[in-house]
Order: C-alpha cells, then sequence, then structure tokens
C-alpha cells in the first residue's frame, strides 16, 4: 500500500507497503500524523488530496472503497449485547441458504467457522455474556469472515490481563494465516509488543523509522525517534524525581466498609502512591466512585486526619480537599469555555479578592504558566484549542495549584502517548513529594509499577 499526501499539513510524503501475514505497529506521539492515517484507512476522515494511492492486493482502490477490505476493531464494536456469537458474525451477511434455515443456519455456520480455526466459543452466548477476550477473538474471525485484507486493532483491551493479550496475539496469527495484514494502534506498550512484530514510527508527520520490533532495544533508543536527541535530554531534564524528603507514616484518608476482595478497610498514608489493578470493568468503575465519594448510599465510611463523613454534609470532600479525576485527557475535566489561565486559578479564587485579581492578573498568570512545562502554552487559548497532552498538563496543573490531600485517578494513562505517559507520571511524582495521597485504579501494572509504593492486584 503507498500512500503519498499532505492533508492538513500532518502527512508529508508518507509511502511504505504492508506485506500480508505482517503484524505492524504505527506509534506516534499526538499530532505525529499516524491518527490522520489511521482515520483515512478505516474510513472516518474523507481525503482532501487527489494525488493518494492506496492499493491492496496489487489493485488501486479509492478512499471510499477502502472501507470494504479494512476492518476496525475497537471496544465500541461490542454495544449490541443482546446479539450471540453467531448474530453478529453473519446476522447482516447471512446467504439466502442461511436465511431460509433461520438463526440454526448461523450458528451451525459460525460453529464451522471456529471449528476451522480451532477456537472453541460457545457461539449461541450473548455479547454481553463473553469474556473481553472472546469478544476480540470474536471480532478477528468476523473480520476474516467479511473478507477484509487490512484489520485496524485500536484498544488498549481494558479488562484483559498480560495472559489474555498473549493468548489473543496466538490468536491473530491464526486467522490471518498469510492472507491479512494487522495494524496496531494502541497507547499500551504491553498490547504493541504483544500484538505486533514490527513498528513505522510517526513524527511530525513523516514516517522516520520502520523496523522490526527486535530493533528497539529499550525506551531510550524509541525516545529518540519519537522525541529527538534534543528533545529526549530535555524531557530527561524536566522528568527527574524531586528528593524532596517525605513523612509517608501519617495517614491522611481512611475508608471503611469498602468491599474489595476480602479486605473492608484502608488506610492511605502521606506521599503514597497505591495502585489497585482491577480487570473487571464495573468493579474497577465501583472502587473508583466508592473510593472517591461519587456515590454515597454504599454504607462505606470516610475518614480524614481532621474530620469524618456525615451523610448530610455534601461539601465533606470539598473541604478535605479529596480530588477525583476519571477521564485525564479530557476536556470533560476543564471548563472548555475558560481559558488556560482562568482553569488554573479556578481552584484558587478564594483566596483572592475581585480587585487583587483585577490588579494582579497578568503578575499572577505569569506565576502560574511557569509552572507548565510547556512553555508554547498561550493562556489566553480556550480549552477547546488544546491538543490532548496539553490538556493533561492544565488539568494537573490545575488541582497541583488546588494542593489536595487525596487525588483518586481512573486509568489516568489511558490517553496518553509516550509524551503524556511521562508527563502523567512526573505530576504524580510531584504531588506525592508535596504530600498528597495518591490512590490509582487501573487495569494492569503498566506504567504504573515503577512510580507506585503500593500494587494491590484484584485478578
Amino acid at each position: 500500500m503507498n500512500y503519498d499526501s499532505d492533508i492538513k499539513i500532518k502527512l508529508k510524503n508518507i509511502s511504505f507497503f504492508i506485506l500480508e501475514g505482517e503484524r505492524v505497529a504505527f506509534l506516534g506521539l499526538t499530532r505525529s500524523g499516524k491518527e490522520v492515517l489511521l482515520r483515512l484507512l478505516s474510513g472516518k476522515e474523507m481525503a482532501e488530496n487527489r494525488n493518494i494511492k492506496i492499493y491492496v492486493d496489487g489493485e488501486k482502490r479509492s478512499v471510499c472503497d477502502l472501507g470494504k477490505r479494512v476492518y476496525l476493531i475497537e471496544s465500541g464494536n461490542y454495544n449490541i449485547k443482546n446479539w450471540n456469537v453467531a448474530e453478529y458474525l453473519y446476522l447482516v451477511d447471512s446467504s439466502w441458504k442461511d436465511r431460509i434455515r433461520g438463526e440454526k443456519g448461523i450458528v451451525d455456520r459460525a460453529r464451522r467457522t471456529f471449528e476451522k480455526f480451532s477456537i472453541t466459543i460457545d457461539v449461541t452466548k450473548r455479547i454481553e455474556d463473553l469474556t473481553e477476550l472472546e469478544k476480540r477473538v470474536m471480532d478477528m474471525i468476523k473480520a476474516r469472515e467479511t473478507g477484509a485484507k487490512i484489520v485496524i486493532i485500536q484498544d488498549d483491551f481494558d479488562g484483559m490481563d498480560y495472559e489474555a493479550i498473549h493468548k489473543f496475539s496466538e490468536v491473530i496469527k491464526t486467522v490471518i494465516s498469510e492472507k491479512m495484514s494487522v495494524i496496531v494502534d494502541s497507547n499500551s506498550d504491553t498490547v504493541v509488543s504483544a500484538l505486533a512484530d514490527q513498528y513505522v514510527i510517526f513524527k511530525d508527520g513523516i514516517i522516520v523509522k520502520k523496523c522490526k520490533k527486535e530493533y528497539i532495544k529499550d525506551l531510550s533508543q524509541m525516545q529518540k525517534y519519537l522525541f529527538g536527541t534534543k528533545e529526549e535530554k530535555m524531557l530527561h531534564n524536566r522528568y527527574s524525581d524531586e528528593k524532596k524528603k517525605l513523612q509517608i507514616n501519617k495517614v491522611v484518608y481512611k475508608v471503611r466498609g469498602l468491599k474489595l476482595g476480602t479486605q473492608e478497610e484502608f488506610d492511605f498514608f502521606k506521599g503514597n502512591i497505591v495502585t489497585f489493578l482491577i480487570l473487571n470493568k464495573k468493579e474497577k468503575e465501583r472502587i473508583f466512585n466508592e473510593l472517591s465519594g461519587r456515590v454515597n448510599d454504599s454504607g462505606v465510611e470516610y475518614i480524614t486526619d481532621s474530620s469524618k463523613f456525615n451523610r448530610r454534609d455534601k461539601a465533606f470532600f470539598t473541604r478535605e480537599k479529596i480530588v477525583s479525576i476519571k477521564q485525564l485527557g479530557s476536556k470533560k475535566e476543564l471548563f472548555r469555555t475558560m481559558s488556560v489561565v482562568e482553569n488554573l486559578l479556578m481552584p484558587s479564587l478564594s483566596k483572592f479578592s475581585f480587585w487583587d485579581f483585577v490588579l494582579n492578573a497578568k503578575k499572577l498568570t505569569n506565576v502560574l504558566m511557569e509552572n507548565l512545562w510547556d512553555s508554547k502554552i498561550d493562556p489566553n487559548l480556550k480549552i477547546d484549542e488544546l491538543d490532548i497532552n496539553d490538556i493533561i498538563n492544565v488539568t494537573l496543573e490545575r488541582w497541583h495549584i488546588y494542593n489536595p490531600k487525596v487525588m483518586i485517578m481512573y486509568e489516568p494513562f489511558a490517553l496518553c502517548d509516550a509524551n503524556g505517559v511521562s508527563i502523567v507520571k512526573s505530576h504524580i511524582k510531584k504531588f506525592a513529594n508535596n504530600g498528597t495521597s495518591i490512590v490509582i485504579i487501573n487495569t494492569r501494572d503498566e506504567n504504573v509499577s515503577e512510580i507506585s509504593n503500593q500494587l494491590m492486584e484484584l485478578y
């Protein structure tokens, strides 16, 4: 497949090919260009440049026609929960013979298909009752059955552990069997390394490297391609650990009656980073909601070093500075119509009188912006004008100014590229160094093991 375009000044003279049987991962930071190419290939964006040349199976294809040959696997595919596996595979595209035979026809056809690949799945099981692994296996089979030649996997495999991800990798090898090729787009290093055998690395709208996975020896080599030598050194300096000594033996937040495995009592210490590793999505969300007080009818009791939750006291979590972030990187965590500096000042407005704010606005702005790592961020930009990494930066810096006692984070790396991961890790360390108790709810130990004082696995 060849691609030559400069769409929206993001892609510049890109040309590459993928062979049948290859499993390739697209890697790159936000705005590296890989997102644009993936949107084109998956039919989510139309091409403006007429000079694009795309070939599949040796035949030239238009972007409009490409959808028939490209299949997209993403977590949103499984929203039709009441359908069973056979219906998901064949209900729309079933032959007239299968329609005559009714449901039994597509069930028998689905069983024969899975038997052909030596995969054991109950094809009469509803999608909502499948494991996360079974859902992806079903989707991979559907890609094969639709006649797709390219499968794009845009998924961080939330709810799947390392073993399940590697099992899916083996399924991919079996199903594509020199007939299809796979493109992996994931923020998870675990997913990328397990599913892909080659990397295509994007930077500033161009492909800077295509190589076998084994060629990338370590993270520093990858950063060289993603950031460049100068940027890599700068990032290392920015994200170096602060060597402030902490008093981490002081309990600042107690939670009682939270049922988590066999434990119901939890103590969180000043400056500590605790991560709960939970695969089940519903359980993960329940734990986050109860720890952060987003639900208060569960019988859970909350105690800080200075107060105890009273059900009539709705301001408890605000007063005690217990902060929770559910979608880090999403504009929902900020005031979208306000500027960067207005968002940064929001947690601190009670500290200034109106006239102090008016008279010292420029001085306050300069002080606040000095704390932001990326000095290129215009403090007057609206939140809607920022990219994901800037949103992450502003969100975390906003809460840093607030100086929370406890910060509870739900999958903080879910929307991060490699740069975003570094930003989040560095901020988390900065919060902890300032004495904030950090609680992270995550699927796997990827990205959190090196920064956590305690990992609690609930698989």
